[in-house]
């Protein structure tokens, strides 16, 4: 038999789905599994004000509110839900509590998205496995200022990730996503680091006209001498960082760096028999191994800058 029940105050007949509640053909959203989390010793209670006129979820059953109703989550692993009647449909929401200490980490049943709360906004911290992965401005009403997706999200069914403009900060672990092969990330975000495993997916590989570059980062050029037409590598003006292993197995004769790059990341440009002329901005910070085995290299490369692991 099917879970359904009745808005009665409003004539509504609903099923109530996993995520969502089935009304007169349209579906709506839990909108947040964990709208508002609370936080504390076992030995207390939080209340919950439903306001008049909206549903108490009890067993499958709504409970039409005549008046505002005080509710308390007394219990880690207390659920409050409620339904809301608006202009727009339905308004499905849930609460829980949780155990004093707990790393609080709100998920959204709309968009399939898990953040925590950051000075400014919010961080998305992970996502439910699939094809098309897109993180959007503004989360649980408040602006998305920081994305940090891993393996555990970005897995071997994923297809597309699309990162929305307005995003400031970015760390993404594609290691596991060798399927990806559409990759947006907005060039006003700034990267902690190149994406792990980016040399894996089927993006990267793709990337056969010149060399690639992703918000401000160098990443290598995939397709070679051949790709650039030439066996000298310019690295473009404004360019703030070379990834590691960025040209591992390194064909160019000629590397020359411009002053915008800051660091050089771990064997970017190692095993590298042709290389002859490298030029590099003064007090760049060059990674572990970053020129091993260049036998025609003449530039002296003083061991203090190989700071970066």
């Amino acid at each position: 038999m099917k879970n359904c029940f009745e808005l009665r105050q409003h004539g509504l007949i609903c099923e109530a789905l996993r995520k969502a509640v089935l009304c007169k053909g349209t579906v709506y959203p839990w909108k947040y599994e964990y709208v508002h989390v609370f936080a504390g010793p076992r030995s207390w209670g939080h209340e919950v004000c439903l306001p008049e006129g909206g549903y108490l979820m009890e067993r499958g059953e709504a409970v039409y509110l005549e008046k505002d109703l005080i509710c308390n989550l007394d219990d880690p692993g207390d659920i409050i839900d409620s339904i809301a009647v608006t202009e727009a449909g339905l308004e499905c929401v849930r609460r829980i509590a949780v155990e004093e200490g707990d790393t609080i980490v709100w998920r959204s049943l709309e968009d399939e998205l898990r953040w925590r709360e950051v000075p400014g906004g919010v961080c998305v911290v992970g996502c439910y496995a699939a094809e098309t992965v897109a993180i959007p401005s503004r989360v649980g009403g408040r602006d998305v200022v920081r994305v940090e997706l891993g393996a555990d999200s970005l897995t071997e069914i994923c297809r597309e990730l699309v990162i929305s403009e307005g995003i400031a900060e970015a760390d993404i672990d594609l290691s596991a996503a060798p399927g990806l092969a559409r990759l947006e990330i907005p060039s006003s975000s700034r990267l902690d680091a190149a994406p792990l495993g980016y040399e894996l997916t089927n993006w990267y590989r793709r990337q056969k006209t010149g060399p690639v570059y992703l918000c401000g980062w160098y990443l290598g050029t995939p397709g070679g001498i051949d790709a650039l037409g030439s066996d000298e590598l310019a690295i473009e003006p404004g360019t703030v960082a070379v990834a590691r292993g960025a040209d591992f197995r390194c064909p160019w004769k000629s590397i020359t760096v411009p002053d915008s790059v800051k660091s050089i990341g771990r064997v970017a440009f190692a095993a590298a028999p042709e290389l002859e002329s490298l030029v590099l901005p003064p007090d760049i910070e060059i990674g572990e191994y970053a020129f091993e085995y260049s036998p025609k290299l003449c530039t002296e490369l003083p061991r203090e800058r190989h700071v970066l692991s």
